[in-house]
């Protein structure tokens, strides 16, 4: 008998050995004021109790005040992890052991709140999103392959929860965008189609959680995390937003919550730090020249379109827009779709026909275009404002993508432009060349590749803008 009791004391005393060096661990993936700011949270809902030698947490209130802090589905998987089958549950009922209080339930130690709430924020975010998705489903599944159609409305309610909390958290950083569940589906349609593979479509591999595609995801759900927890959210992955119309935002944008985050996520970080409106057809007008007087000088741009069928789409330029008879650019230009489908179509390698700019010519086409080749363009706006197309058969040389609108041709119903970079200030003391009144001549001489040779030779009382307007019957007609 006294080696029966040795042995259960021995192996008591071990045990809180192993779950006191455990714990340790976990408190030291904090910084100390993020430990000061848990122990003040445990510590608010914490209760004392003659049965228990420390301050603990009603079980149910611990997992009420998770998933209240999440709501939606996303709190509803979050307490299934707490409480059931997951990695998660493991640690938190084997290793650290609900502390009992005899008819009054279990409790959750220091030790049990520390661990789970290390587990949840301090693994990778892949970890974190691999977790959190598989046991969502709460269904017979396991392993790393999971059925499609169970997890697209987990990720919908993902992009609809993270709306609530960024509006919550003030993280919209002057975005006066809305949502809804058709916007936030195609979204998450869209980060599912980076996690299938193409042998089978209908099975979501978790195992590619990891990949770069799945960044926005990653994102999402370490954002709501945090919300979670009550630690705050570190990063903030929009950018800020300058609009130049004090009235844009009761005439609604063309971008609402998921595209923004669509479109953020896929470009580069030096890109989303500010944004700023340069042209819309709601407040300037439709004119092409209008339209080159503002994206002119500007730096990397964002191009999007309504066509009168409904249909939302657009192109990123990674290069400012320049009128020359050649295709300019490179590889970090993109098109893209956000209504009714969403996607985004990166290039292909095959060409590098990304960005054409050009008007006032009489052999060349006149407008603005990226992908593909001349009048069959991925994306392309005519200078008789209004119009444009996009063809692809089946899909776009350059970007790889399908055709964009309803219709081949299209007619514009709202067109936006948001630079991406920060204003370019225009270089003082360019002045106008003896070229800059023929554009035909320039474009043969670009085509030849010949040197411009009388482009240092400016008239010192003329202002030299990087891109030139077209030059009018009636300009023409006053230079002779």
């Amino acid at each position: 008998m006294l080696d029966c009791w040795l042995t259960y004391q021995s192996t008591m005393g071990h045990s809180q050995s192993l779950l006191s060096k455990k714990v340790v661990e976990h408190e030291n993936v904090f910084t100390a004021e993020e430990l000061q700011r848990l122990k003040c949270n445990f510590d608010s809902i914490a209760t004392s109790s003659d049965e228990l030698p420390d301050k603990c947490i009603p079980y149910e209130k611990f997992v009420d005040k998770f998933s209240a802090n999440a709501g939606g589905i996303f709190g509803g998987f979050l307490k299934q992890i707490i409480v059931c089958q997951s990695h998660l549950a493991h640690d938190y009922k084997e290793l650290v052991g609900l502390e009992s209080a005899g008819h009054h339930g279990h409790f959750v130690s220091w030790s049990a709140y520390i661990i789970t709430v290390a587990k949840l924020l301090k693994l990778s975010s892949t970890e974190t999103s691999t977790k959190l998705l598989r046991n969502s489903v709460r269904c017979e599944e396991t392993g790393d392959a999971l059925n499609h159609s169970s997890l697209l409305d987990v990720v919908t309610q993902i992009v609809d929860d993270s709306y609530e909390i960024y509006k919550d958290c003030g993280l919209l950083n002057h975005w006066e965008v809305t949502s809804d569940k058709n916007c936030s589906k195609g979204l998450a349609e869209f980060i599912l189609k980076q996690l299938v593979t193409s042998e089978n479509t209908d099975v979501v591999d978790l195992s590619l959680v990891n990949c770069a595609n799945s960044f926005l995801l990653q994102t999402l759900i370490t954002i709501t995390v945090a919300k979670v927890t009550d630690m705050g959210v570190a990063k903030n992955p929009l950018p800020t937003c300058q609009v130049y119309r004090p009235g844009f935002w009761k005439q609604g944008s063309l971008l609402d919550f998921p595209s923004l985050l669509l479109l953020s996520s896929s470009l580069e970080s030096k890109f989303n730090k500010n944004w700023r409106l340069l042209f819309t057809t709601r407040f300037d007008g439709e004119s092409f020249t209008g339209l080159l007087k503002r994206i002119q000088n500007q730096g990397p741009t964002l191009l999007i379109v309504r066509d009168t069928h409904g249909w939302v789409f657009g192109a990123f330029a990674s290069k400012p827009w320049l009128s020359h008879p050649q295709f300019r650019g490179d590889a970090n230009c993109f098109l893209f779709s956000l209504s009714p489908t969403t996607g985004v179509y990166n290039a292909t390698g095959y060409n590098e026909h990304y960005m054409y700019l050009d008007h006032g010519q009489e052999t060349l086409p006149n407008g603005l275009g990226l992908g593909g080749q001349f009048e069959y363009f991925g994306f392309w706006l005519s200078s008789h404002f209004g119009s444009g197309h996009s063809r692809c058969n089946p899909t776009n040389t350059t970007f790889g993508s399908p055709q964009l609108s309803k219709d081949t041709y299209f007619d514009i119903e709202v067109l936006e432009v948001w630079a991406v970079s920060e204003e370019v200030k225009p270089t003082e003391g360019a002045h106008a060349s003896v070229l800059d009144s023929n554009k035909d001549i320039q474009a043969i001489l670009d085509i030849a590749g010949r040197s411009r040779v009388s482009e240092g030779f400016r008239p010192e009382d003329r202002k030299h803008p990087e891109i030139h307007e077209p030059v009018t019957g009636d300009a023409v007609a006053s230079l002779h």
